[in-house]
């Protein structure tokens, strides 16, 4: 059922929990999705790689990969063909998406034991660098090409739940904890954080948006329902909250112009949602219709950059979904 201009177009049903999607950065039409099965025999965690040919605004499924349990993917900057996989089982791997109805296999590196779950992953603006974040608490930052830890840093008590580097100055990345902290590392000093924001969160840090366009600002979620924006100038206060219903679980930016920043906000058990941001970080508009289909934890979503077409999958109800909302339409 259609609200306010929200209305779900495609539905498909994953073997296995899915967790992540994102378009094809190469085949704009081709949608991938990740899942994540643990084998409650073998205690086994296993995941899958699927896509699909999102052409007709239809949901068709021509292709399947085996692999680990996955919880994150990025397309690189440097290779838009190349796909970062975090896997559940202490390693990230590299696909390519040379061929519309295929995803290959390049190669894996190892960064923990098998026990430790690669929960987050973000490129560098370059595409040579790749940060983690990691179960134990940890955040590492890699080379890319040699497969070489750079930087390890240890400063959550539990689950660093997200990483993401500063689309402002690119030497320094963000990362969110299950501890309701959220840490900023400088590359060039390897030793420890340069600030904690121990102040804003009232619950774990699962998502952090930067971009080109927000300078200073960034924009958080937290499993609690809650989303700010923040001036990095001044850590502690943030500027603007919303209570969004749902454990913010992922900020996907979409565009901005000279009023706003639209950005896609996948909020777990209440769905997902188009939000606005205004230009001046002071107010969050939340007042979009919401995508209610999913039954269970939305933890994905992207957009189609030549029309705004949105998917989304939840986890417990193994489901993908297609949908648009016509109050939102691409500017």
């Amino acid at each position: 059922m259609a609200v306010q201009g929200v209305k779900g177009l495609a539905t498909d049903y994953t073997d296995w929990p899915a967790d992540v999607c994102k378009y094809s950065a190469v085949f704009e039409d081709i949608l991938v999705v990740g899942t994540y099965m643990l084998d409650e025999t073998t205690r086994l965690r296993h995941g899958k790689l699927v896509l699909y040919d999102t052409q007709e605004k239809q949901l068709n499924r021509i292709f399947v990969m085996h692999c680990d349990a996955i919880l994150d993917f990025k397309w690189s900057p440097r290779d838009p063909s190349i796909l970062a996989v975090a896997h559940s089982t202490g390693h990230i791997s590299f696909y390519r998406h040379q061929f519309r109805a295929e995803l290959m296999f390049l190669r894996g590196i190892r960064l923990a034991d098998s026990s430790v779950l690669i929960l987050a992953l973000d490129f560098s603006d370059d595409g040579k660098d790749l940060s983690v974040s990691l179960s134990n608490g940890a955040v590492i930052t890699i080379d890319i090409i040699s497969g070489v830890i750079k930087n390890t840093w240890k400063e959550h008590q539990y689950e660093a739940w997200t990483v993401h580097y500063s689309r402002d100055d690119n030497n320094l990345l963000y990362s969110g904890g299950d501890d309701a902290v959220l840490n900023c590392y400088d590359q060039r000093i390897p030793s420890s954080c340069v600030w904690k924001d121990i102040k804003s969160h009232q619950s774990g840090v699962v998502s952090v948006l930067s971009r080109p366009t927000f300078g200073s600002y960034i924009a958080t979620g937290e499993y609690g329902d809650l989303m700010h924006t923040l001036d990095t100038r001044r850590i502690g206060r943030p500027v603007a909250d919303a209570n969004l219903g749902g454990g913010v679980w992922r900020l996907e930016h979409m565009y901005s112009n000279d009023d706003y920043h639209q950005v896609l906000g996948v909020l777990m058990h209440r769905g997902a949602q188009i939000l606005r941001i205004a230009n001046d970080f002071s107010s969050i508009d939340a007042s979009s219709g919401v995508f209610h289909d999913h039954q269970s934890m939305c933890y994905g979503g992207d957009w189609r950059r030549k029309d705004s077409l949105i998917a989304t999958c939840s986890f417990y109800d193994k489901r993908v979904c297609l949908w648009e909302d016509a109050n939102h339409p691409l500017d």
